[in-house]
């Protein structure tokens, strides 16, 4: 795994050959909290067959009115000529995105590929998490100059619904110039918790009963 991941599966096969990950069943109505143990398994069965909580064609518009204030955004969000919402900040940028569901051939990633460590992220930062008791999450830092950290969240559907921070465009150029590569622990104390509290505080107001494991 990569650093910062957590290798929690050894004192399971220790004890058990082959033992399956703790997870509850698919559930309506309201998705059931994950086991927090469940960081530590590659072998998740992940629901893929969900509508995407968020269709980013529609951009800003997809979210719910007046949401800005209520994720901590002090400024307007704006719509840009690609999918998604952003948002320009003293403390640097946010966008948020989830891309209508694409087949493997395409190039882009689903949200298995991120929890297993098959998307290279560079800087070799990333966690798995479970995001407001129900989401399986994963957070992860690029090695750049950009110092962007991404977060991506498993809603149930094919593509992740992602959410990503990074500092303010002088501060980038700054390590541009030196040719040097944002530092990762800056990163992830000062840029990565913009990105979590955007999507803690989102996910309630565009599914209060949402979760990973929600049955379609």
């Amino acid at each position: 795994m990569k650093r910062g991941m957590t290798a929690g599966l050894v004192a399971c096969a220790v004890v058990l050959a082959g033992c399956s990950a703790p997870e509850p069943a698919v559930q309506s109505g309201t998705a059931p909290e994950l086991d927090p143990n469940a960081i530590a398994y590659d072998n998740l069965d992940f629901v893929t067959t969900r509508d995407r909580v968020y269709k980013d064609e529609r951009k800003c518009e997809g979210l719910p009115a007046g949401f800005g204030p209520k994720i901590g955004m002090s400024t307007r969000p704006i719509s840009g000529y690609t999918p998604g919402c952003s948002f320009s900040e003293p403390w640097g940028s946010l966008s948020i995105t989830q891309g209508p569901p694409a087949y493997r051939q395409s190039k882009q990633q689903h949200f298995s590929d991120y929890w297993n460590g098959n998307v290279y992220m560079g800087s070799g930062y990333a966690r798995r998490m479970i995001l407001l008791n129900r989401y399986y999450a994963l957070m992860a830092v690029g090695k750049s100059e950009y110092g962007t950290c991404l977060l991506v969240v498993d809603t149930g559907n094919v593509e992740p619904m992602t959410f990503r921070a990074s500092p303010p465009r002088d501060q980038a150029e700054k390590y541009q110039r030196q040719d040097e590569d944002f530092p990762v622990d800056d990163v992830v104390n000062t840029i990565c918790p913009k990105a979590q509290q955007a999507a803690e505080k989102l996910l309630p107001l565009i599914e209060p009963n949402g979760g990973s494991r929600l049955a379609p």
